[in-house]
């Protein structure tokens, strides 16, 4: 089994993408894995951030700089939003690299980095929509 993308939250547990065409994302925690199914979230993502029952995702196979919102519901994530970062001159940051770490995502830019909290968006309470 092929593993894409990984990311370690601060409490240690561990989160990963496998598969290619069975895409699944799994869950290492207390010595046990739980693994998901990867509903209408990219197969090709390289980096994500998990806050709570959200995944924000990056799509390699896309490479357009829109990132997908997924809800966990029950053993499957579903896509529920697609978001485009824009930066402080109103341009959509299409990032050469993207990195997670726990809810967090790093963009690398040409010549800027920015840094996206997928819990703070989640706290916020912003509408989290159908796209």
């Amino acid at each position: 089994m092929d593993c894409f993308a990984l990311n370690v939250l601060p409490n240690k547990e561990i989160w990963f993408t496998c598969g290619l065409w069975d895409s699944q994302i799994g869950n290492r925690r207390n010595g046990k894995t739980t693994y998901y199914m990867n509903e209408e979230v990219p197969n090709h993502l390289s980096a994500f951030a998990v806050a709570g029952d959200y995944l924000l995702s990056d799509d390699k196979a896309r490479n357009d700089g829109v990132f997908h919102l997924a809800k966990r519901t029950g053993a499957a994530y579903h896509k529920v939003n697609e978001l485009k970062f824009i930066n402080s001159t109103g341009n959509q940051i299409r990032p050469v690299f993207v990195s997670g770490r726990g809810s967090k995502l790093l963009l690398q830019g040409e010549n800027e980095s920015y840094l996206f909290d997928l819990a703070d968006y989640r706290n916020k309470q912003l509408p989290i929509g159908d796209s």
